[in-house]
């Protein structure tokens, strides 16, 4: 069932009494066939709903019988619909108002004498104009009956995801102390796939009360629906016993569930209530009205500290979200680099790349030092931001030039069939602020913060475009503090700002801090911003929670850098408010320092699911980050001659890095090692060519095993 509004006119003009009175006299829609935007028309089916618009009201809506052509007729295209239910029978032009439809329309757009609205709008325009008819009733049910889900195929899309969107939100319309839970961050640029919710092709779950599990990261009371056409509400608390309690002794009994908390735990923390009906409609009208209601009323009138009612700010910040992407096709990207030319800076005489995928995210530059890829990165910077160079950084190893011989050539991708070009020559600059939408970029010394205790002016300088720079080019750059920005944004009282980034925060930290089990943001006893870091064992039990400053110093260099990133990419695109959706460039010069080679891996992952639609240009010494590199990615080993000066080849045309083990990557043309044997190797021993130690261990076993069996049978 689909909803469109209809609009009664003819060509050149925008309304005709004439023919909105045809139109309800004769319970027909008719259009034009030169009318403009009329596209939608070949999408009406039997049983849709059409909204009658008239000079800027909905007046009349009704059910459709029949679309068909009548070439004698001067508007010959025709929709039959049963009757015009009207606002106002005594005064038909009479109705409500039409605000909301351009976010509501499919596509987006104001214009279409036909077009289609998604159908939790159509429904609570429907109802705005007459719910007392029996016809809105029918229209009601039929959303909840003659949909796709019930004939859902093995694989979960977005067009599933659409249909449980549109089934949820539209019983939120009739019973508002309804609510869910939608994907809440662009996280592995999902919301751009229309993935509304938790899941993957496989699986989506939706939660319907505030609370996740910190362990599962899910909520501790959720609805999964598989692609196997299981479908289940799932218990858990596996990250709290008072959450557990709450399970057992409040929700279980109304839904006669019986378990009790030891055996709950025995099942480690979770409990799956199986819904069997024969459809999955099926299944979801029985969770919405015999068992929903059953819940909310224990968590209404039952304490729980983690489990709690979804707050009206909180649904309808993510609701208008998730609007927002279902009426664009996809929101605008941010220019990434398609072509780069240096010429005379620092080694550099010329340096090109060029044929980046529109799609690459991560640009690997390799190679040994002094080779000159911290040159390409501050050069890459200076053209971005407009910085001026000094002539000891454009006077090039290899010859006498000037700064005026410094050049840049950027080419960038972008929304429109035409690339854009970013010509720098010398110090004359043709851009006063950034070139790009969003830009940060980072040196290998990344540990000191700033925040905004220190003297205003000098807090200032550190977010203008000089503080973008400080980082890569001097050693003692500060780095902003996130905390700070925290408490700035909240004292400007912008709730949804406020609200939506923490959440996006949170989530991004604790994926990213490998040993962190929760992170909570909060104001402390001196009403200061602080966040709670809340590190966990093997076992994943949680230890007393501590502040970012008493984090270990790997730990510090990557939350110093990435604050830093997250507020002057948010600053500089200030309508945000999900990390997903930053657009921009970001420049990280030996991004694997600090870290443990588990950590190099995952902060290239981690970044590339945060940050879908930043593209990062990054150094490394370390073949373990290539290991995190999503697909699509460039590899370049930065050489140096004294005929070439600094330059680059591209390897990753050349190499299957998706099949590629750490030993093969050292040995391939990106870092180029003849050999890997240890120093200390006796070249009369075997080389334990194993893929991991585990599979050593045995094979020493089994060896250790056989030799006994040998020894024995000798022996007699």
């Amino acid at each position: 069932m689909q909803f469109f509004v209809v609009s009664a006119g003819q060509p050149g003009e925008k309304y005709m009494y004439k023919n909105f009175e045809d139109i309800l006299s004769s319970n027909e829609f008719a259009l034009h066939p030169d009318a403009k935007y009329k596209v939608a028309y070949s999408s009406v089916e039997t049983n849709d709903v059409l909204i009658l618009k008239f000079d800027n009201h909905f007046v009349a809506y009704g059910i459709v019988q029949k679309r068909y052509e009548d070439k004698e007729k001067n508007f010959s295209l025709r929709v039959k619909v049963r009757e015009w239910i009207k606002y106002d029978v005594k005064q038909p032009s009479k109705g409500i108002t039409t605000y909301g439809i351009q976010n509501a329309t499919i596509g987006g757009g104001q214009f279409g004498t036909i077009k289609i609205i998604d159908s939790g709008f159509g429904l609570e325009k429907i109802r705005e104009i007459n719910d007392a008819h029996t016809s809105f009733d029918e229209i009601y049910k039929g959303i909840f009956s003659k949909n796709n889900l019930s004939n859902h195929s093995n694989y979960i899309n977005a067009d599933f995801h659409e249909e449980l969107f549109n089934i949820f939100y539209s019983y939120h319309l009739i019973h508002k102390e309804f609510k869910f839970k939608p994907r809440r961050t662009n996280r592995f640029d999902k919301l751009n796939d229309k993935f509304w919710f938790l899941g993957d092709n496989t699986y989506l779950c939706i939660g319907f009360w505030e609370g996740n599990d910190y362990k599962k990261r899910l909520p501790y009371i959720s609805l999964i629906i598989e692609n196997t056409s299981n479908r289940f509400l799932y218990f858990t608390s596996s990250g709290s016993s008072e959450t557990a309690n709450f399970l057992c002794n409040q929700i279980f009994p109304v839904l006669d569930i019986d378990i009790n908390q030891t055996d709950f735990s025995k099942n480690g923390f979770e409990y799956h209530y199986y819904l069997d009906q024969d459809t999955l409609i099926e299944s979801i009208n029985y969770f919405l009205n015999q068992i929903w209601k059953k819940i909310n009323d224990q968590i209404k009138t039952r304490y729980s500290k983690e489990i709690k009612i979804i707050s009206d700010e909180t649904f309808y910040f993510d609701i208008e979200k998730i609007k927002k992407y279902r009426n664009e096709n996809k929101l605008s990207t941010a220019s990434k680099i398609k072509n780069i030319t240096i010429v005379n800076y620092g080694p550099i005489k010329t340096f090109h790349l060029g044929d980046i995928p529109e799609n690459t995210q991560f640009i690997f530059l390799t190679g040994e030092n002094a080779t000159g890829k911290s040159s390409i990165l501050k050069a890459l910077t200076s053209a971005i931001t407009g910085r001026k160079i000094n002539k000891d950084e454009s006077l090039s190893y290899y010859s006498s030039s000037t700064i005026d011989f410094f050049q840049t050539i950027i080419f960038f991708h972008t929304n429109s069939t035409l690339d854009l070009l970013l010509h720098r020559e010398g110090n004359t600059i043709n851009h006063m602020k950034i070139f790009t939408t969003g830009f940060a970029a980072y040196g290998p010394m990344r540990l000191q913060t700033v925040n905004s205790q220190i003297h205003k002016s000098e807090f200032e300088n550190m977010q203008s475009l000089t503080g973008i720079n400080k980082s890569l080019f001097e050693l003692d750059g500060y780095l902003l503090n996130l905390e700070s920005q925290f408490d700035e944004w909240f004292k400007k009282e912008d709730y949804n700002k406020y609200s939506g980034l923490s959440f996006a925060i949170k989530e991004f930290l604790e994926s990213i801090l490998m040993n962190a089990g929760k992170v909570e943001i909060k104001f402390n006893d001196k009403n200061v911003i602080e966040t709670l870091v809340f590190e966990k064992d093997d076992e994943e039990n949680l230890y007393e929670p501590v502040g970012l400053e008493k984090l270990s110093s790997g730990y510090s260099s990557i939350l110093g850098m990435m604050g830093d990133m997250i507020v002057r990419l948010l600053n500089q695109q200030p309508n945000c408010t999900d990390l997903g959706e930053l657009t921009g460039i970001v420049i990280i010069d030996e991004i694997d320092i600090h870290l443990h080679p588990k950590f190099q891996k995952h902060l290239v992952e981690q970044l590339a699911a945060t940050f879908p639609k930043v593209q990062f240009i990054v150094s490394t010494h370390s073949p373990i980050p290539l290991l995190g590199a999503p697909k699509n990615s460039v590899i370049c080993v930065v050489k140096r001659s004294k005929e070439k000066g600094t330059y680059a080849e591209r390897v990753d045309d050349q190499l299957e890095l998706e099949n590629m083990l750490p030993n093969t990557i050292l040995s391939s043309p990106i870092f180029g090692f003849k050999e890997l044997f240890p120093v200390t190797h006796n070249e009369k021993e075997k080389i334990r060519t194993e893929d991991t130690f585990e599979e050593l261990k045995k094979n020493d076993e089994l060896k250790a095993y056989l030799k006994t069996i040998a020894q024995k049978l000798k022996n007699g």
